[in-house]
């Protein structure tokens, strides 16, 4: 197994239909050929048990190879040290939210060397390396051990990058089913980011998850936030 191995299976896989419906989503500088995420993840997965390096020092020229180098990256068998070494090196190749979701949420571990580094990331001004640090936290660390630490991070994130507003929208309503006080303190405290405030009662009120009381309860805490005298404004 090469790299031309593994373009021409990912070529073999292509769907036009997928190509345009991807294309609708992702804001890439890569082209897209509408590869199926399954059908990525179990290419990396064979790619890692036989020859994770033709997939690991691929340059990738599409979006799905993109994927498929971090998604190797994910599942091949290394040291940690390794893997957050190569996952440093890829983050900075990634441009869309795709690069960081699909891939940090397939890589599991609980250890004080990832949450590290995830911390490091997350705090970062580059806006795809703080979101994968949010991936990452919300895959592996959302435990009583750990949730009050990244509430109080999140408080000092810089959500003026769209997708780490989006991010940490997504991370404060899954943290909201562990730790529902911790998260309305924050989307109550008018210094905070009003889009994220509200984009992340958004995500509450979508869920399914919620009651229907809280829903009531967030629709009017959304709209205490919408009459907020500063400057930002809600999507």
């Amino acid at each position: 197994m090469d790299s031309d191995y593994l373009r021409e299976a990912l070529a073999a896989k292509a769907d036009l239909s997928n190509k345009k419906f991807n294309e609708g989503l992702t804001f890439t500088r890569y082209p897209v050929t509408g590869v199926r995420v399954p059908d990525i993840l179990a290419l990396a997965k064979q790619a890692a048990k036989t020859a994770p390096e033709a997939a690991i020092d691929m340059e990738p020229l599409t979006l799905e190879e993109l994927l498929l180098k971090g998604a190797t990256i994910a599942f091949a068998p290394m040291t940690e040290e390794e893997k957050i070494a190569l996952f440093d090196k890829y983050i900075d190749i990634v441009d869309d939210w795709e690069g960081c979701d699909i891939v940090f949420s397939k890589y599991v571990s609980r250890s004080d060397l990832y949450y590290a580094t995830l911390v490091q990331w997350l705090q970062s001004p580059s806006p795809f390396r703080a979101r994968c640090g949010m991936i990452g936290l919300m895959k592996n660390f959302l435990d009583t051990a750990h949730i009050g630490e990244i509430l109080n991070m999140l408080k000092r994130i810089d959500y003026s990058h769209y997708y780490v507003m989006m991010g940490g929208a997504w991370l404060l309503s899954v943290i909201y089913l562990k730790d529902k006080d911790g998260v309305l303190a924050l989307i109550c405290d008018s210094a905070i980011d009003k889009k994220l405030r509200l984009k992340t009662i958004s995500k509450l009120r979508d869920s399914f998850r919620v009651s229907a009381g809280d829903k009531a309860m967030l629709k009017d805490i959304a709209a205490k936030i919408k009459s907020e005298s500063n400057s930002a404004t809600a999507e």
